[in-house]
């Protein structure tokens, strides 16, 4: 996701990302594809000799374009042009292994994803190996979850159902392996990723409660801080709003998965819409263990992406993404990987699926005219 001419004009320190700052970084952009500046960067102050800058200036601008992939900084070595650095650019062509890293409680679940995945890798002649973990603990990749030499021999790495460690991500970016975020984004760093429509789905889902007779519908999102969630909410909130209905405070799962602690009774909402399948599977563990009937006494929905098998041996209606279509991308993202792109975020539409699990509330209220509705 470059940045260009006029995308944003703000201070930054004493900076102005004004038109002559922003030229003067596409000018070294230039100068760095044409092959003028090449290997080890000359110092910041005989680049700003060179191009009639301050060093301050050419110190953000180089900052710039190695948050877009074209050099690598290292403290104390200097500046390189990515392909030419001391890390490595791109494994060689004879690395065709790609690494599937999972949390091994979602297994089960993702086998209809990994049977396509190990077809699209064959397809692409890539070894897959599918590495699951033992994650406990919220939704995150523990640290050191790929060692720096195994980066090495890597053709790339996808990322499922889990949030990385930035560390990681990182450390993927500086060493030029392609990487691709599936059912999750992240939105601090620019990563490739392939996700169901979240927004889409939370308001679709949303829509067919309303349409049952719900006013009372709290949103619910796992513990990792995600950018997934924020979609997703707005999709929640732009359907309440559009029906006259105040939205609540979402709720989040804490650290230990299951159970999810159902809120008291006089709290209770008629319906709770989780984000993602293993929120939906946490939250239904919690109603068996608080003895609370799904959909009697509280209707539960999803929007499940890809990794639906919960959903549908639970019966459990949801938002379901083909995963055919999510795999496929994945590796149409991984083939065409290339140092410096443009990180890709793909958004894959999907359908509500009523399996039975969400009814009408007790006491339905009655209903606003509905109003225009943007997402």
């Amino acid at each position: 996701m470059s940045r260009g001419i006029g995308d944003r004009h703000m201070t930054d320190g004493d900076i102005r990302l004004s038109y002559k700052f922003q030229r003067l970084r596409e000018q070294l952009r230039r100068s760095i594809l044409d092959g003028s500046l090449g290997g080890k960067l000359p110092g910041e102050r005989e680049l700003a000799r060179r191009f009639r800058a301050n060093a301050k200036t050419i110190n953000k601008a180089l900052s710039d374009l190695a948050a877009d992939g074209l050099l690598v900084r290292h403290v104390g070595r200097g500046t390189f042009v990515a392909s030419e650095g001391p890390v490595a650019a791109r494994p060689t062509a004879s690395a065709k292994r790609v690494i599937w890293l999972m949390n091994g409680h979602q297994l089960e679940a993702a086998q209809p994803d990994l049977a396509e995945a190990q077809q699209a890798a064959a397809r692409c002649g890539f070894e897959l190996v599918v590495r699951p973990f033992d994650i406990r603990s919220g939704d995150m990749l523990p640290d050191g979850a790929l060692r720096p030499r195994e980066m090495r021999e890597l053709c790339g790495v996808v990322v499922y159902g889990v949030m990385p460690p930035h560390s990681l991500l990182t450390d993927l970016l500086r060493r030029h392996v392609g990487f691709v975020l599936v059912n999750v984004a992240d939105g601090s760093v620019r990563t490739n990723c392939v996700v169901p429509d979240w927004a889409q789905g939370a308001f679709e889902v949303c829509e067919h409660l309303v349409g049952l007779g719900h006013r009372n519908i709290q949103l619910v999102l796992g513990a990792a801080e995600a950018t997934h969630h924020s979609a997703a909410e707005n999709g929640y909130r732009t359907s309440m709003r559009r029906h006259g209905l105040t939205p609540a405070a979402p709720l989040r799962l804490g650290t230990s998965i299951p159970p999810f602690i159902m809120p008291p009774a006089d709290k209770r909402p008629s319906a709770l819409l989780c984000i993602g399948a293993s929120v939906a599977e946490a939250v239904c563990a919690g109603a068996q263990q608080a003895g609370i009937d799904i959909p009697k006494e509280i209707s539960v929905v999803a929007v499940a992406g890809s990794d639906n098998a919960f959903a549908k041996a639970g019966k459990l209606t949801s938002y379901d993404v083909d995963g055919f279509k999510i795999v496929a991308w994945t590796f149409e993202l991984l083939e065409k990987y290339a140092p410096g792109q443009k990180a890709q975020m793909i958004l894959v539409p999907g359908r509500v699926v009523d399996r039975g699990s969400s009814g009408p509330p007790a006491q339905p209220a009655a209903l606003s005219r509905p109003g225009d509705a943007v997402l």
